[in-house]
């Protein structure tokens, strides 16, 4: 499923989702859903996505 969110516009939908993730404030952002922001926070999906560093 990840492969299909790499298309626009999830691409940039997703992009946003996974920058905001890092930033300070990005429980409120997502309004406390901690499974989220562990999610989009988690190495595997950076390594999946294949990020480079595991950052966006």
């Amino acid at each position: 499923m990840v492969w299909t969110l790499l298309d626009q516009p999830h691409a940039d939908v997703l992009h946003a989702m996974l920058r905001q993730a890092g930033m300070p404030g990005a429980r409120a952002v997502f309004r406390s859903d901690d499974d989220l922001v562990s999610l989009l926070r988690a190495p595997e999906l950076a390594e999946d996505l294949q990020l480079s560093g595991g950052a966006v």
